[in-house]
């Protein structure tokens, strides 16, 4: 049974819980789960109207399962927004923000102490208490250590999981571009398996093809009736961009278009080697996107479709993202424009799966089991969304209240940084929550997101004889009261010891190819590649 999140502000903060027993009473089994998140994925598919990237296998797999035209990420940087994924739990709520007097870097860095804390209850641990296998590959980015350079304190297998195979702890960024002056910076990219690290600095040749060999090789081993729950976590299509031979110049849009391509390959083998182990109609598959684009890296950095804003702003271009869920013969194809977020994942999982959860926290997402096999609506009565620990939107319906707003690239912003098409340096335009260029609203901003999408034309609602007056105050009040209630343990990302900074043969932190040493000079040990936050 499971205690909705609504937004009737006394239910809105109680502790709901998930009893142990039966899956859910639609379907009378546990099934397996596979969890398949893109990386800086926006509006850039044929199936959510690129209008020159190629129908590939996750276009597919959106025609054979249910296509969300409303899925909003629950933040809009890598770290928090997985962290989301994860616990179901808005990142504030565990520390996933760095000290308000600080830098304001929202992700965590390789010299980062903190990260998912160890208490915190993920998919993986739920799953596992419920009987499940779990397995993990590719980007984790949620932390790596805590008090010494190997002591993988925050890595996947600390957080439930069986299995972890190939993966990236941190990321796979602009500085480990193959072909820079110095190669891939040692410092910032690296490759584990499991928990030891075995590749430094990242060597991008068939690296999608080892990920998804990878997942291919333990799909397969699942030959027992013990569900599983599987992550594939691809490092597509984060800049730096990379593509195998095969897939470059399979697109007509150029070498973001062939990462696509190849990404969706690998979908494409996770479905058959599901249909190849006999599982296709017993496993619920989902795709999504972590954030939004990183539009200011040009042509290499995304599309947000037809919305304003991208990665690190709260716009629609920067929350609202692909998602697919894909369950042949329980699902029914489709398109649902109801409101769902990556805060649910977590709690449908649970609900199908019959699991139990600790009853001393509050969840933030909301089971879709039945938005998912019934068509329902959407279970949300209200969404928000905080950067850091500050509110900046809320969402009721089709209405948009925005208490907080970022800037977002601007057409001549990125004219001036992208000569041709190609980013001339590296920067991002709302690295901080809180800065100069954040306006707070004393009076909220109203839009209607169905009837303006684009965000620009604010609805009047602040006097009582205002048609949208009621809407308006409703979401004002239970964000405000939401912001009130939100219990957060403090900032557990930002703080930097280089000492921590993975290194696979001290001191020169190079192995399977010969790379430059760490130079450790006055930015974050060695990794002087911060964004700005606008052009030089």
């Amino acid at each position: 049974m499971t205690t909705v999140y609504h937004s009737s502000l006394i239910s809105q903060f109680l502790v709901f819980f998930f009893a142990l027993g039966t899956a859910s009473p639609a379907v009378d089994y546990q099934p397996n789960f596979v969890l398949i998140i893109a990386d800086d994925l926006g509006h850039d598919l044929f199936s959510y109207g690129h209008p020159s990237q190629e129908y590939n296998e996750i276009d597919k797999m959106a025609s054979d399962g249910l296509l969300f035209r409303q899925w909003l990420s629950a933040d809009t940087a890598c770290t928090p927004s997985r962290a989301a994924i994860m616990t179901g739990r808005i990142p504030a709520r565990i520390g996933m923000y760095p000290p308000a007097d600080g830098e304001g870097r929202r992700v965590a860095y390789t010299a980062d102490s903190g990260g998912l804390p160890r208490t915190e209850f993920t998919i993986a641990t739920a799953l596992r208490g419920a009987g499940y296998t779990t397995g993990f590959t590719g980007k984790w980015h949620l932390g790596i250590n805590q008090k010494t350079r190997t002591d993988g304190y925050y890595l996947p297998g600390k957080h439930g999981f069986d299995y972890v195979g190939v993966n990236a702890p941190e990321s796979n960024d602009v500085v480990c571009q193959e072909g820079n002056v110095d190669g891939p910076t040692a410092s910032a990219c690296f490759l584990y398996e499991g928990d030891r690290i075995v590749e430094q600095p990242i060597n991008h040749t068939g690296l999608t093809q080892r990920i998804v060999e990878d997942s291919r090789q333990y799909l397969r081993s699942m030959t027992t009736d013990q569900p599983f729950l599987y992550v594939l976590s691809f490092l597509h299509i984060h800049v730096s961009l990379f593509s195998a031979d095969t897939f470059r110049g399979s697109s007509r849009r150029g070498n973001l278009g062939d990462n696509i391509n190849e990404m969706a390959w690998g979908v494409g083998v996770v479905l058959d080697t599901l249909v190849e182990i006999g599982v296709a109609d017993t496993t619920l598959v989902l795709f999504v996107s972590d954030n939004g684009p990183w539009l200011e890296m040009c042509n290499h950095g995304g599309s947000a479709g037809f919305f304003n804003g991208g990665k690190s702003t709260f716009w629609e271009g920067g929350i609202r993202v692909p998602a697919i869920a894909y369950w042949p013969g329980t699902i029914s194809p489709g398109v649902t424009y109801e409101m769902a977020s990556s805060l649910d994942i977590f709690p449908t999982m649970v609900e199908l799966a019959g699991a139990t959860l600790p009853g001393d926290r509050v969840y933030d997402g909301a089971s879709i089991v039945p938005l998912l096999l019934e068509g329902a609506e959407s279970p949300h009565d209200y969404l928000f969304h905080y950067c850091d620990t500050y509110i900046f939107t809320a969402r009721r319906n089709s209405y948009k209240l925005i208490f907080k707003e970022t800037p977002y690239p601007e057409r001549d912003d990125l004219i001036d940084s992208c000569e041709q098409g190609i980013p001339d340096h590296f920067w991002i335009v709302a690295p901080k929550c809180m800065s100069d260029r954040t306006i707070v609203y004393d009076v909220p901003i109203l839009y209607n997101i169905d009837v303006d999408p684009l965000e620009i034309f604010p609805l009047t609602w602040f006097d009582e004889g205002s048609s949208f007056h009621e809407v308006g105050h409703a979401i004002w009040e239970a964000g405000k009261e939401h912001e009130r209630m939100m219990d957060m343990p403090g900032p557990l990302l930002g703080t930097f010891d280089c000492d921590l900074v993975p290194c696979c043969d001290p001191p020169f932190c190079s192995c399977n190819y010969t790379s430059n040493t760490i130079n450790y000079d006055s930015s974050i040990c060695g990794i002087s590649w911060l964004p700005s936050t606008g052009k030089h």
